[in-house]
């Protein structure tokens, strides 16, 4: 081979190399969690088992996992809401061998900071799922939302949830 074209082969094979790792760095930053945010939790479902929740591009999901590590719920997980990434859940027992979720969803907010809607509470949803993976408060699809933030969810002891939020009204 010519010494020339080899010569020229070298600032090309670099700029390919730099190109490559500046990519694979911008994909890396683009689709990590942000700091403190935890794509996935789990809670026991009181029979030595878990139900985890996970949010992935399509949405949220639900498995309840059984003590030998097996899926006890349709397979891929049972499918909760459709949301964009980084929206906040929370995943509570129902004590009765189910989960009661709550998620908030921005993506009907306008994202344009002049606009005065920007600044209202953010719509949050919730869903009690019982021990077969089944919905119990209605159809996915038609959960009364709530608007708010520094929601706070604990369990009633009968399969249901106290929710407190902070909408920012003023009370006198």
């Amino acid at each position: 081979m010519d010494k020339a074209k080899e010569k020229r082969r070298w600032p090309l094979t670099i700029i390919v190399i730099v190109a490559v790792i500046i990519a694979s760095a911008a994909m890396i930053y683009i689709y990590r969690d942000a700091p403190g945010r935890i794509p996935v939790q789990a809670i026991s479902d009181g029979s030595n088992g878990v139900i985890v929740i996970w949010h992935d591009e399509d949405g949220i999901y639900a498995q309840r996992v059984g003590p030998l590590g097996q899926p006890e719920w349709e397979m891929g997980g049972v499918f909760i809401c459709k949301c964009p990434s980084g929206s906040g859940f929370t995943l509570i027992p129902d004590r009765h061998g189910g989960a009661i979720i709550t998620w908030s969803d921005s993506s009907g907010c306008p994202d344009d900071r002049d606009d005065p809607a920007f600044y209202d509470p953010i719509p949050f949803y919730c869903q009690r799922i019982s021990a077969g993976g089944e919905p119990v408060w209605g159809d996915f699809n038609a959960i009364p939302a709530f608007r708010g933030t520094e929601r706070r969810v604990v369990p009633d002891g009968n399969g249901d949830a106290i929710v407190a939020w902070n909408d920012y009204k003023t009370y006198c």
